[in-house]
């Protein structure tokens, strides 16, 4: 039986709402969505997760430039929503509170960004012409960045042959383009990431030595910003 994940997803509702009625621990989910192709709860569950995920109403805005206040609003009236930043004139630097090399990053004209929380990798360097993505959502849905990083790293295959997950960067031939951060705030999760499309060894490298992961770029003649950045809504819509 082919699989009906929206069907499954009303059924499961009604299955609650019948055992709130009937106050009932008799009741079996799996009579409610096994109809629905649906052969053990784990399935069920890992294909109503991403369901939820696309079917949120999402307010979908391009940012002119990135500050640590531009998701508040969203948060605090807890509405989904995919923002992001390709064309900025000014570039941002991401740090930690207690980041001590700021004399570099204002000496290549970097804006810095702290954005209040620790995060465990490096600082973010972030500049024109790259994807800057916030995605909030709610924290009811459990699929976090690796998620994300996954979806990524399988539409880079198709442009690009070497292509991993690194803890919560991607690589691509052992270069990384892509950092992420997730955090949360009034019950909603926040997804940071970093793409990047403009090429920043020397300024990384400065900062973060030339022992940890190399920096890379990806080559925008052979994907644009703007097509990752239709390809990423896409997995947000049904």
């Amino acid at each position: 039986m082919e699989k009906d994940i929206a069907k499954a997803y009303a059924a499961e509702l009604q299955y609650y709402n019948d055992k709130d009625i009937q106050h009932s621990n008799v009741l079996d989910i799996m009579d409610y969505i096994k109809p629905c192709g649906y052969n053990t709860y784990d399935e069920y569950y890992s294909d109503v997760q991403e369901y939820m995920l696309r079917t949120l109403n999402y307010e979908i805005v391009e940012e002119p430039y990135i500050d640590p206040n531009m998701p508040k609003p969203y948060l605090n009236n807890k509405q989904p929503a995919f923002l992001y930043t390709i064309n900025c004139d000014t570039d941002y630097a991401f740090v930690k509170n207690d980041f001590d090399k700021e004399e570099i990053l204002k000496n290549y004209n970097y804006q810095i960004c702290k954005l209040g929380y620790e995060f465990s990798s490096g600082p973010i360097i972030s500049a024109n012409g790259d994807l800057r993505i916030y995605l909030i959502y709610p924290i009811q849905i459990e699929l976090d960045y690796l998620y994300f990083l996954n979806k990524l790293m399988n539409y880079f295959k198709k442009y690009f042959d070497d292509v991993k997950v690194d803890s919560n960067d991607i690589l691509i031939n052992n270069k990384k383009i892509c950092g992420s951060v997730m955090f949360y705030y009034n019950e909603m999760k926040i997804l940071l990431m970093q793409i990047n499309f403009v090429d920043k060894t020397d300024i990384i490298q400065e900062i973060c030595g030339v022992n940890n992961k190399v920096p890379g770029h990806i080559n925008p003649n052979i994907l644009t910003a703007e097509k990752l950045k239709d390809e990423f809504i896409s997995w947000l819509r049904l």
